[in-house]
């Protein structure tokens, strides 16, 4: 019986590991076109305002994504902004604005600011947050109030897991504990 629990203790442990993976994906970009790790193009353009506008894949346009398995966190942080220039969040039609999936759903942008600005997949009608998977069509553009046009920034594609996930790293962490109690 003793054996059965610590057989039951180690694939719950074992089933745990997987899931507690946080796979980011740091890279940076300079100029005015260029792609991430993964193939995703990029671009810097101008629009009819005479403002510089990113976009991956370009101001306007859809491309499908090329990343890791999924993920459902992007962060931009643009560097060397002139003085007077920042990220205009109020542009319509030029929005900066991430998109995805089916029917391209907004995500949500929980960090702004005036020369970074972070976005999270918006969260499932079934718990959890949608994610952006290989092959789904996305978009992203980020509009400035000004020309900049020497455009240096970091990014990362990152994915965060569900809450659920850290129930099951719980149960492995308990199922180690439980492992080493019953040796001493």
């Amino acid at each position: 019986m003793k054996a059965v629990i610590r057989l039951v203790l180690a694939l719950a442990l074992l089933a745990s590991i997987p899931l507690v993976a946080f796979p980011i994906t740091f890279w940076s970009g300079a100029g005015t076109a260029g792609s991430d790790p993964f193939g995703n193009n990029w671009t810097v353009s101008t629009n009819t305002a005479g403002n510089t506008v990113w976009g991956m894949p370009g101001s306007g346009l859809t491309t499908t994504y090329t990343g890791p398995c999924c993920t459902n966190f992007f962060y931009i942080e643009f560097l060397n902004v002139p003085a007077g220039v920042s990220i205009d969040y109020s542009l319509p039609g030029d929005e900066t604005i991430f998109r995805s999936g089916t029917g391209l759903l907004t995500w949500v942008r929980p960090y702004n600011g005036a020369t970074f600005i972070g976005y999270h997949s918006r969260p499932k009608f079934t718990g959890g947050l949608e994610r952006l998977e290989i092959g789904d069509e996305f978009f992203m553009n980020v509009t400035f109030n000004g020309v900049y046009d020497s455009v240096t920034f970091h990014a990362l594609w990152g994915y965060v897991p569900e809450p659920g996930n850290f129930v099951v790293l719980l149960s492995g962490l308990a199922a180690i504990g439980a492992l080493r109690r019953s040796r001493s």
